[in-house]
């Protein structure tokens, strides 16, 4: 469990650590960075005392990462495979769409969002 931004990057990097996914290391980071950022900004509302839990499992080759936060959860709309071209170059907006560029699976559930990469 993580509260604000300051330590993720270092919970993200023991997931990757205990789990040996040095090869994955690029991918998982990215998709777990943007779904903590998405967590904190969007389902937290930036507040550093609000949780964002993360669970993990990695079975037969399959990665789940599941990202928690206090909001209402993602509308699965959001979780198009395309992005607009003017979106592109945007500050802010693509965390969503780079999540689905990695991962192979990616579900909206409850107050959070699925993340399953074959490994």
């Amino acid at each position: 469990m993580v509260y604000g931004l300051e330590r993720h990057s270092g919970v993200i990097d023991g997931i990757i650590r205990d789990l040996q996914l040095e090869e994955a290391a690029f991918a998982v980071k990215l998709m777990l960075t943007e779904a903590v950022t998405n967590a904190y900004s969007h389902g937290n509302g930036c507040c550093d005392t609000k949780p964002i839990t993360i669970r993990y499992s990695l079975s037969d080759g399959l990665l789940s990462v599941q990202v928690e936060d206090e909001g209402g959860g993602i509308d699965p709309g959001f979780l198009s495979d395309t992005i607009e071209e003017a979106d592109l170059l945007a500050e802010s907006g693509r965390g969503l769409f780079l999540i689905r560029s990695f991962a192979d699976e990616v579900l909206a559930d409850g107050r959070g969002i699925t993340m399953v990469k074959r490994i």
